[in-house]
């Protein structure tokens, strides 16, 4: 089993996980270079992630690749956020397998050093609640002014109190280095590997400071694998650190005043009397709406709990959702639709995405891709210019992202450093993309980016910046989660910007073409959602009690699309202005 070393300071985070995977018993060793590492970069927080337990699965994929996967999101999230949705999707994952697990995470929540463990069989609580095999239960230390170390996995408690106590007191020793604690850190694992031989005696060490700098190293040429802004298709955040039961399935088109939710267990909230909440039917699991128009809607949705999600469309808010045709196989997401063309990813047997047009007579077509990891289609266009990311090969990188825009089906990507990685969030109708980047080592914060792939000349890099979208005279909107301590809605054009202070705590998810900007905001504890008129007014959108709400897209009338999860799963909803909705315009 793997040995998980965790040492919180006041300044800085240390990991280190060592690179052996065993299988059977007795154990054998399956390999020696396995990686156990990734970060997280956030605009305004950061952390290193690591595990013990279940190190492949049965397609022989890392638990690295694993959780890349379950977190990577094309919105801004907290450090809460992203704990919940790896505690969600990996108790999802590690009940198959009835195996001893733990997660560690560990950085820096609200300036504060965190450590969180989700395990089924190891807690930071003393005495800690009997805990359950096909369930990882949360456990959190934050540090104060005391130095920490944790052991997780190969080595019982008992036997690292020694370990524990010495570099503890050598983190506090006066003029020490990062790596010298590093090194230390690899010594110790060394002597654990000794005893233990579940353990290999090479190792990967981290460290993470306060602005999500980080400095590694390890015995074998593996990298620290980075998570930045990026939607794989993979749903949004269930809100839930307790059990996660089945979802429920919706069979019924439920709106604002409908006294038929009740019979589902929802309650839809009343917000402004302007708009009208429809809850989409579902395939008897979560669903989520990405895009939409006139009355057609698209996203994805699960026919339940640990099932894989389908690429849908909803032929108007009222149908069934429809499961669009794949290529080998039918999993991955819808994400943006103009005309009668639908873009996204799809999965197969032998890739895991594809990006993908789907067309009028209802037919399937791959776009260009530059390796075998594919990549994704998200944003389309009025004349159908489509953009996203692909995958490249870079050294020592499991995968790396380009900015992608493919024009008349012709594959354009954006010229990168061979340390940078990104994507494209927004397309403009005059073609121009507006993507974030991140160095693939996460040494600096993601940064926004305007592209023109037609000269492909690109904008200043503004770090710490989330691109947003573009408005109705291709100004592109960027939000600034805490510039002087507030979060900042920026509006940038060519003669200048200018600033919409936001409260604390909102947060800004979609422009409209018409100026409006759509955002969340907690609520009586949950995450609702605002939006701010072109005339300045704003207003709380109708919701369901007890859902944390999630913005994918907002139309050029308004209509907003997005999701409501909680512990259960999540609905796919639609927040219309009234007298918008259109006559139906089904998509094959």
């Amino acid at each position: 089993m793997t040995l998980n070393i965790l040492l919180l300071t006041p300044d800085r985070v240390y990991v280190s996980a060592d690179h052996r995977l065993t299988s059977g018993r007795p154990a054998e060793v399956v390999s020696d270079t396995s990686p156990k590492l990734v970060s997280i970069i956030e605009p305004t927080w950061s952390a290193l992630i690591t595990y013990t337990g279940v190190g492949r699965d049965e397609r022989e994929r890392e638990t690295s690749d694993r959780i890349v996967e379950w977190l990577t999101s094309d919105r801004p999230a907290s450090f809460d956020e992203m704990t919940l949705r790896l505690h969600e999707l990996g108790s999802l994952w590690v009940r198959r397998y009835r195996m001893r697990h733990t997660f560690a995470i560990a950085g820096f929540s609200l300036g504060t050093p965190t450590l969180v463990l989700l395990s089924n069989f190891q807690s930071l609580e003393t005495p800690s609640a009997p805990l359950e095999i096909g369930q990882l239960s949360p456990s959190r230390m934050s540090l104060t002014d005391q130095t920490r170390a944790v052991f997780t996995g190969a080595v019982p408690d008992s036997a690292s109190r020694t370990y524990r106590r010495a570099l503890e007191n050598l983190a506090a020793r006066p003029g020490v280095t990062a790596t010298e604690i590093r090194a230390a850190m690899a010594r110790t694992n060394r002597a654990v590997a000794a005893d233990y031989s579940s353990v290999s005696p090479n190792c990967g060490t981290a460290t993470m400071d306060r602005g999500g700098n980080i400095d590694s190293q390890s015995a074998t040429p593996l990298e620290v694998r980075t998570v930045f802004f990026g939607n794989d298709g993979r749903g949004m955040l269930a809100q839930s650190l307790g059990g996660i039961p089945a979802p429920r399935a919706v069979q019924f088109v439920a709106r604002t005043g409908d006294v038929d939710a009740h019979e589902c267990g929802l309650e839809i909230v009343e917000g402004s009397q302007d708009y009208e909440l429809t809850v989409l039917k579902s395939l008897g699991g979560s669903a989520l709406a990405a895009d939409g128009q006139h009355a057609i809607v698209v996203g994805q949705a699960a026919e339940g709990v640990d099932r894989s999600w389908f690429p849908v469309v909803w032929d108007d808010i009222r149908s069934e959702p429809r499961v669009l045709a794949g290529l080998g196989g039918s999993w991955g997401s819808a994400n943006a639709v103009s005309g009668d063309t639908i873009v996204g990813q799809v999965e197969t047997e032998t890739q895991d995405r594809l990006p993908v047009l789907w067309h009028l007579d209802g037919s399937i077509s791959t776009l260009a891709y530059l390796t075998d990891s594919g990549g994704c289609a998200r944003a389309i266009n009025s004349d159908l210019e489509v953009a996203g990311w692909v995958a490249t090969s870079a050294p020592h990188l499991a995968e790396r992202r380009v900015p992608a825009v493919w024009r008349a089906g012709e594959l354009v990507t954006m010229r990168l450093r061979e340390e940078m990685s990104g994507e494209v969030m927004a397309l403009g109708s005059s073609g121009r993309a507006l993507c974030v980047l991140t160095t693939a080592e996460g040494r600096r914060p993601p940064a926004a980016v305007l592209w023109d792939p037609i000269s492909d000349v690109s904008s200043a890099p503004a770090f710490g910046a989330f691109p947003i979208g573009f408005g109705a005279n291709e100004e592109t909107y960027t939000l600034h989660p805490y510039l002087g301590g507030l979060p900042v809605a920026r509006r940038n054009t060519a003669f200048g910007s200018s600033d919409v202070l936001l409260p604390e705590g909102w947060t800004l998810s979609a422009i409209g073409v018409d100026g409006r900007l759509v955002g969340t905001k907690e609520v009586d504890g949950v995450q609702r959602i605002w939006t701010r008129e072109p005339d300045g007014g704003t207003a709380v959108l109708p919701g369901l009690r007890g859902h944390v709400h999630s913005v994918s897209k907002v139309s050029a009338d308004g209509t907003v699309y997005a999701s409501a999860a909680d512990g259960s799963g999540q609905h796919a909803i639609v927040i219309e202005p009234h007298g918008q909705t259109p006559d139906s315009q089904p998509f094959p």
